[in-house]
Parts: C-alpha cells; sequence; structure tokens
C-alpha cells in the first residue's frame, strides 16, 4: 500500500468514525452540533485533497462538496467563514487541475471575497496564491503576476521570511520569467 493509499484510508476511517458518532446521537433523539459536522465536513475535506492527487477528481469533487455543504449551513457562526473559503479554495484547485479554468476562478473569487469581508490575511494570501498559480498553468501570466504579488505582499507581512513566503516568491519569478520571455518574442 502506498503513501496515497494509507492516506485516503486513514481520511475514509475519519468520516466512517464521525458519521457513526452523528448516526449515534440521532439513535438517541439527539442533534449533531456544529463541532460534530465541522469535524466531518475536514474529514470529507483531507478525503478529497488525496483524491484530487490521485487524479480521482469525481470523488474529490464530491466529497468538497458535501463538506461545502455542511459549513454552509453554520456560515454565521465565528471561524466557519474562514472554512467554507478553503473550501472553495480547494474547489478551485480541483476545477484548475482539470484545465476548468472559468469554473476554478469561480471558486477562487468566492474565497477571495469571504478573506476580505472577514479580514483573513493569511487565508486571503494562500488563496491569492493558489490562484495565481492557476492563472499561470492556464498561461494567463500577467493575472498570475497580480494574484502572486498581492500574495506575496500579504505574506511578506504577515510572515515575514519563511517557506510560505519564500513559494509565493519563486512562483512570481516564473510570472516575471514568462513575461520577460514573451516581450522578448515580439
Amino acid at each position: 500500500m502506498g503513501h496515497f493509499d494509507e492516506a485516503e484510508q486513514l481520511f475514509q476511517d475519519c468520516v466512517i468514525s464521525e458519521k457513526k458518532i452523528m448516526e449515534q446521537l440521532r439513535a438517541v433523539g439527539a442533534k449533531a452540533t456544529m463541532d460534530h459536522e465541522i469535524r466531518l465536513a475536514n474529514a470529507y475535506n483531507n478525503l478529497a485533497g488525496i483524491q484530487c492527487c490521485q487524479k480521482r477528481y469525481g470523488d474529490a469533487g464530491l466529497h468538497n462538496m458535501l463538506s461545502l455543504e455542511l459549513k454552509q449551513r453554520w456560515s454565521e457562526r465565528p471561524n466557519v467563514k474562514n472554512l467554507i473559503g478553503l473550501s472553495y479554495s480547494n474547489l478551485g484547485n480541483l476545477h484548475g487541475r482539470q484545465g476548468h479554468w472559468d469554473v476554478s476562478a469561480e471558486y477562487f473569487e468566492k474565497a477571495l471575497a469571504l478573506g476580505q469581508s472577514e479580514n483573513l490575511v493569511l487565508r486571503r494570501a494562500l488563496t491569492a496564491h493558489n490562484y495565481g498559480c492557476m492563472r499561470l498553468a492556464q498561461g494567463e501570466v500577467e493575472l498570475a503576476r497580480q494574484l502572486l504579488t498581492k500574495a506575496y505582499q500579504l505574506r511578506s507581512e504577515k510572515l515575514g521570511d519563511r517557506s510560505e513566503t519564500a513559494g509565493t516568491l519563486h512562483m512570481l519569478s516564473l510570472c516575471h520569467l514568462d513575461l520577460n520571455q514573451m516581450e522578448n518574442a515580439k
């Protein structure tokens, strides 16, 4: 069994465990709490991430949507918008990997809007980074440069010289390299 298979089994076990807890609550006439549903949503998110890496996009999409649905039930509670933004970003990444650029962009825009409304600086930075990487893969180098510049600015201010900041700077340098090559080709 490979590492992805082991991870998938672990996350499937988490989903099963959380569902069992919720079934036991229902059996005694109790309702699942926000914590129960958010733990299940997070387990779905983790499972979807592994499935996306395995290029099992249908399964990943299903589990990302199940996660989003659970989170949206609690959208008015503190800190849940951050989790909803994470689901939107995951869906953006999923669709970007499949070349569904417009759908991917819609999800990233939703994630950025939530991050802005909640002043979630590091979430916005991560979303802008991932969105910029998607735009670079699409060949939209100037859009990628703008998004990665924003991600770099946010990460530099909040994190300083850390690996996340360096990763964004690396992707930004690829944009500038592509832009220079495009300019020289003219």
